[in-house]
């Protein structure tokens, strides 16, 4: 029964969380609808995560009540993720993958038996589809070593890993607004302006 229910305040906080993201998003943006700058949503995203990873740092086998607590945290900053993913708008990035591609499969299976007219848009690339598996797999593996190994530390690595997709993010927007601006000052030498 415990593990029933530690799956509905999972599910719950997930939904939650895309709430919370949704409302956020629109809000920062003054309107409603995808944008796709994801950076507000990732720092929202810490403020569960960090809370999340504090609790079940300083308590590694806790009481149920807070177990709770901790999951719904989790799965809080899981919901917010999948909407910041969803912002940027790229295949392969996402929270839910393997969700993803069950729902893809049964779409498709369920629109050909039914004869539905509807298209679903063009899936991804294996290329970026096994990118982003790998990727996965990779996260697994690690982070199940660091659980073999009783790193008590593990639990901040997804953290950790927002903080560094926030800086990767950060460092793009950066190199393409250079990139931006070289291009603006070539075309104005080009037509013969003072750059």
């Amino acid at each position: 029964m415990a593990a029933a229910e530690r799956s509905f305040v999972a599910l719950l906080g997930f939904a939650l969380g895309v709430i919370l993201a949704t409302v956020v998003d629109a809000v920062s943006q003054g309107r409603l609808g995808p944008c796709h700058n994801p950076t507000g949503l990732l720092l929202f995203e810490l403020v569960f995560l960090v809370g999340c990873t504090a609790l079940w740092s300083e308590n590694p086998k806790p009481m149920q009540g807070l177990l709770y607590v901790i999951v719904a945290l989790s799965a809080v900053s899981m919901g917010i993720q999948a909407v910041a993913a969803r912002t940027i708008n790229t295949s392969g990035i996402s929270t839910i993958v393997f969700t993803t591609a069950m729902v893809r499969i049964v779409t498709a299976v369920t629109g050909a038996v039914a004869g539905s007219a509807t298209r679903e848009s063009p899936p991804p690339t294996i290329v970026s589809e096994a990118a982003a598996f790998l990727a996965y797999a990779c996260g697994a593996l690690v982070m199940g070593m660091l659980a073999l190994q009783e790193v008590r530390l593990a639990v901040w690595v997804p953290t950790v890993a927002v903080i560094l997709a926030l800086t990767i993010w950060a460092a793009a927007a950066a190199l393409t607004a250079l990139q931006s601006a070289q291009r603006r000052n070539n075309h104005k030498i080009d037509s013969g302006q003072n750059p």
